[in-house]
């Protein structure tokens, strides 16, 4: 498919990066973001997003677990998916989708249980 025909790209999360969905806002770049498997972490917005992407209730993110550090509860945002980006991804990727619909069927792990 050329430009005219209308071809969008989606920018696929990459190794190590974990798919969220923003469920609420804390305030000072802080957000509680639900992953894909299964955690809820607070993630930071980097300096490099924080004036070009505002972030919404709802959005899907992408994101880097603090690894080695508390990957489990932290992490920092490295792309926010538009409404149509999202759905593209979901279409390329079908397993995505499917872990992203446990979510909400599926309390999230708590630490020290």
């Amino acid at each position: 498919m050329s430009a005219e025909e209308g071809t969008i790209r989606v920018r696929l999360p990459e190794e190590g990066e974990v798919l969220g969905q923003v469920i609420q806002m804390l305030g000072n770049r802080i957000l509680s973001v639900r992953c894909t498997d299964g955690y809820t972490r607070k993630v930071r917005i980097s300096g490099k997003h924080r004036r070009r992407m505002w972030v919404n209730l709802g959005d899907v993110i992408t994101l880097l677990p603090d690894y080695g550090m508390d990957e489990q509860n932290w992490g920092t945002m490295t792309h926010r998916y538009k409404a149509k980006g999202s759905k593209l991804l979901y279409q390329r990727k079908p397993d995505l989708h499917e872990r992203h619909a446990l979510l909400h069927r599926q309390p999230t792990k708590v630490l020290g249980q």
